[in-house]
Parts: C-alpha cells; structure tokens; sequence
C-alpha cells in the first residue's frame, strides 16, 4: 500500500475448514460491525435470546445451537467455578482493580489499529508502569488463553512478556494463557478494563464493567467504550 499497489489479502479461515476470508487494501480478518448491524436489523427478542446463549458459550456452557458449534471454547472453564488461591488472594482489600485482556500477537486482525501507543508492547509496558507509581490501584493483566489454540504461530507471548516487565510490584497480577481460569469469573470484582482491541471489551461492557480502549476497537464509533485521544486522556480515565 505504501508503494501505490493494490493488495488482496486473503487467509485460511480456521473455523470453518476449506474456507477463506479475504479483503481489499485491507487486512483479510476485517470487522464491519455497522454493515452487520444494518443487515441484521433492529434488535429483538429472538436476538435476545441468542446473545445469552452466546454469553453462556463464553461462561464455558455447553450450548446445544448450531451456530455456537462453529465457534471454539476460548476459555478453558466455567466461570463458576472456584477461582484459583493465588488469585483470591491477590483480589482480598478495598483497593480498585483494573483488568487488561490481552490479544493474541500475529492476530490480523490488530494490523493498523494503533492510536495512542505504537503497539499493544507499548501500551501494555506503559500501563505497568502506571500502576507501579500508583500502588493503591491494581491491575491484573490476563494473557489471551487463545495463545495456546495457535501455539506454533504465536512468538511472542504476552503472559511471559507482562510478567518480565512487572517482576516484583505488588499490586500487579499477570494470569497466563495456560492458567486455567474463565477471564469473566473475574467480573464480580473489576471496577474497569484496559484493553487494546479485543471482543472482550464488549463481552465485557455488557456485564457492567466499564473499558477503556488504547488502539482502534473493532466496534470503534459505537459508544461502547472509551476511545481516548492521547496518552494524557488515557491515563486521566
């Protein structure tokens, strides 16, 4: 593109076996959530129910839909079950706790969403910094369990990267993507999140928890979460 050519790209669709998604001058895995909203119409009751089933997929429900089988069980849990002592213990106290959902490096769908931080390294290493000049907060940064569905592709690990950054500053936890934990079983104790372009950030909007996006969401525009327009901005939320 920075030469003047026109690109197709086009990638293997790994949910559906045979298929390829593709896009012009764009990144092949490309979200047009206001073109989906038009073609679907105004919500409903049917839409209603589908989108609590979808909720209870990502809770770790088995879910009998046809639809939800082209889906894969990201988290490797059931968000009610009993959380891991290490965690209990670093959610004890009064003090406000924040979560950032990471994605998945080598995702296509990050290529060209940077705003604020040049990349999601960044935006993380500054948000750890962060929360080491201000101890009364804490920050639990939980790394994509994704990483472990593409582990050949994925070189760059984001639980291993967030740990070395934050090795001895006590109100930051760093769960792995092979902890085996439901990233919403934490609801009940966020006050916000911090996210660079996940889907989490509406699963998550969607359970009452405020978030802040750091890159260009794939539902930008929306209203559904806070897209700061400079670091400054960023770090005042």
């Amino acid at each position: 593109l920075d030469a003047k050519q026109d690109v197709v790209c086009v990638e293997g669709w790994g949910w559906r076996p045979g298929h390829m998604i593709y896009n012009f001058n764009g990144p092949a895995l490309e979200y047009n959530i206001h073109g989906w909203m038009k073609y679907f119409g105004p919500w409903d009751e049917k839409k209603e129910i589908e989108i609590n089933k979808y909720f209870g997929f990502l809770d770790g429900f088995e879910q009998d839909d046809e639809w939800l089988k082209n889906f894969y069980l990201i988290q490797r849990s059931k968000v009610n079950e009993i959380l891991p002592n290490y965690v209990k213990e670093f959610l004890n106290g009064d003090k406000k706790i924040f979560l950032l959902p990471c994605n998945v490096i080598g995702d296509s769908s990050l290529l060209n969403r940077e705003s604020i931080f040049r990349s999601q390294r960044n935006f993380i290493s500054e948000t750890i910094e962060f929360f080491k000049d201000n101890p009364d907060l804490k920050l639990i940064v939980r790394a994509h369990p994704g990483e472990e569905w593409v582990k050949s592709k994925v070189k760059i690990k984001m639980g291993e990267f967030a740990k070395e950054i934050s090795k001895d500053i006590s109100n930051i936890l760093v769960i792995d993507s092979t902890d085996d934990l439901n990233t919403f079983s934490l609801v009940p104790y966020l006050d916000a999140a911090l996210i660079w372009i996940t889907s989490a950030g509406v699963d998550l909007v969607a359970r009452g928890i405020p978030v802040v996006s750091a890159a260009i969401p794939k539902y930008t525009g929306l209203g559904i979460v806070d897209e700061p327009k400079s670091k400054t901005e960023y770090f005042s939320l």
